[in-house]
Formats: C-alpha cells, structure tokens, sequence
C-alpha cells in the first residue's frame, strides 16, 4: 500500500509559515543529487505576520525541509535517499533553531499506472494532476520514500514509512492513503 507524504489537515495548530528562501537554482524536485551542493546553511526565514507553531516539515516550499525528529525517525527505519542540508530560519523560536533540514529527495520514479490512475483532463506527466492515483508496485520495487515522476511534486512512501511517522502524532505531516480524496 502506498501513500502521499502531505500536510495534515486534521492538526488544527496555527503553524509558522515561511516567508523567503534562497533563491540557488537547484532543481530540489528533480530526484537528483546535485553536483555542486549548495552553500550551507541555507537561511531561511518565517512570515512574522503570521506567527505560530514550528510544523514538523515545510513540504509545499521550494526547498523542502524537515525537522531532525522527523529525518531521524526515517533515517531509524533505513531511509537513506536523502540528502540533506543545514538550514536556518530566521524569525523562529531560539530554541528550535537548527532543527531543520533541507531535503533533497534523492529518487523520481515513473511508477504510477496510467490506465488505472484517475488523471484531471488536460493535465499530463510531468506535471499529470490526479484524482485517483495507482501506483505499479513493480515499477515501485524496493522504493520506500521517492518523487513520482509524473508529478514530482508528489511525494510517495510505503506502509513503513507511514508507520514511523505514525508514532510521532500529531505533527503537520501525514502519509495519507492514495486511496484517499485527502491525499489530492
């Protein structure tokens, strides 16, 4: 079973949201490792008009990051297609000051089945817009965390995946069910 790695509309916090990021013209949703990584730390900074609690991760963001209790809790189960990057943010609780990584998502695999997926008409890999997404279990082999290449702004994991994150509840991020409306 396969599910999206997603914000969680069911955590009713007021969360921080991020005002700026670098601007490094890395491709972060290509799947790729970057030849030149970038300069660390990336600095980034959250919307002080909108104040709130730190979340677990910042998937929508150009550069995704993640907490560390987020990327140890996957680095303990053997996730290990991610390359990561010190990240600052400016505006945040000193406290909670490098705890966040940027996180490149190493991994773009064609896997969703075409014929079975629901996709949104005039929508197309690479950027396909789905209603229904099926995932070809073959074409996933041995993928636990990866971006789907028909739309990388998906981000797949596997039951064990969903199961680690499970234990850290309630944060911002959830594996939801494809088989979910909530996971469109």
């Amino acid at each position: 079973m396969y599910f999206r790695l997603h914000r969680d509309l069911r955590v009713r916090r007021t969360l921080a949201r991020l005002a700026s990021q670098p601007s490094d013209g890395l491709a972060w949703r290509a799947g790729l490792r970057f030849p030149i990584p970038p300069p660390e730390p990336l600095a980034c900074s959250i919307d002080r008009d909108r104040p709130g609690e730190m979340p677990a991760g910042f998937l929508a963001a150009r550069i995704p990051l993640l907490s560390m209790r987020v990327l140890d809790v996957l680095r303990s189960i053997g996730i290990d297609n991610l390359d990561t990057y010190r990240a600052t943010i400016d505006g945040c609780d000193p406290d909670q000051e490098g705890e966040y990584a940027a996180v490149n998502i190493i991994g773009l695999v064609s896997a969703a089945d075409m014929e079975e997926s629901r996709v949104v008409a005039g929508s197309a890999p690479p950027m396909a817009e789905f209603t229904e997404l099926v995932i070809d279990p073959e074409r996933a082999r041995d993928h636990r965390l990866f971006r789907l290449a028909e739309n990388p702004s998906f981000i797949i994991v596997d039951r064990s995946v969903h199961d680690a994150l499970e234990t850290l509840a309630p944060i911002n991020l959830r594996a939801i069910p494809l088989s979910d409306p909530a996971a469109y």
